[in-house]
C-alpha cells in the first residue's frame, strides 16, 4: 500500500493512500482552521476543521484519519512516496521528517530507497523565486 505526502505548500497539504486523496487548506492566518477533505468532498460537503496555521502541522492526523477511513493499519503501508521541492522550506522538512521516520520504522522504501540511520531522503529546497 502506497503513501504519498505532498507538504510543498505552506498552505496546502495533501495526503494520499493508494489512490485516496486527503487534501488540507490552512486559514488565512494564525488561529483559523485548517480545513480537510476527502477527495469526494471537495464540493463542500463533509469537511472537517481542525485549528492550526499549516496545514503541514496535521500530515499526522490526515494520515491517521485515511488509515481509519480504509479499514487498514500502518504496517501495511509498503512504500512511501514524498514530494521533496521545491517548495516551502518548514512544509518540506516536515513531510520528509514524516517520510524517513515512517520508513525508517516500518522498515519501508522512502522514494525508492531503503532508509537507515546513515541513509534518509533530503529536501530540496530550490532557488527563491521573485517577481522580477
Amino acid at each position: 500500500m502506497l503513501l504519498f505526502l505532498d507538504t510543498s505548500d505552506n498552505k496546502k497539504a495533501l495526503v494520499e493512500l493508494d489512490g485516496e486523496r486527503l487534501e488540507m487548506e490552512s486559514g488565512l492566518g494564525s488561529g483559523h482552521p485548517v480545513k480537510f477533505r476527502f477527495k469526494s468532498e471537495l464540493r463542500g460537503r463533509g469537511a472537517f476543521r481542525r485549528r492550526s496555521e499549516f496545514a503541514s502541522q496535521n500530515v499526522l492526523l490526515a494520515i491517521e484519519k485515511l488509515l481509519k477511513k480504509r479499514g487498514v493499519k500502518l504496517s501495511d503501508l509498503t512504500e512511501i512516496r514524498v514530494k521533496t521541492g521545491p517548495g516551502s522550506f518548514t512544509g518540506l522538512k516536515i513531510g520528509v521528517t514524516i517520510a524517513n521516520a515512517l520508513g525508517y520504522l516500518l522498515g519501508i522504501p522512502v522514494n525508492g530507497r531503503e532508509i537507515s540511520a546513515r541513509s534518509i531522503i533530503e529536501p530540496e529546497y530550490g532557488r527563491l523565486m521573485t517577481n522580477d
